[in-house]
C-alpha cells in the first residue's frame, strides 16, 4: 500500500510538467506571431 503513493506523486509531477511544457509552447508561438508582425 504504502509504495502507491510514491507514483501517485509521480504521476501529478508527470501532468504538472506536461501543463508547464504546454503553456511555453503556447506563449512561444504567439511570441513567433509577434515577431511576424514586427518583421
Amino acid at each position: 500500500m504504502g509504495q502507491q503513493e510514491p507514483v501517485k506523486e509521480f504521476y501529478a509531477f508527470g501532468k504538472m510538467l506536461r501543463q508547464i511544457l504546454r503553456s511555453t509552447i503556447r506563449s512561444d508561438k504567439n511570441y513567433r506571431k509577434v515577431e511576424d508582425r514586427l518583421s
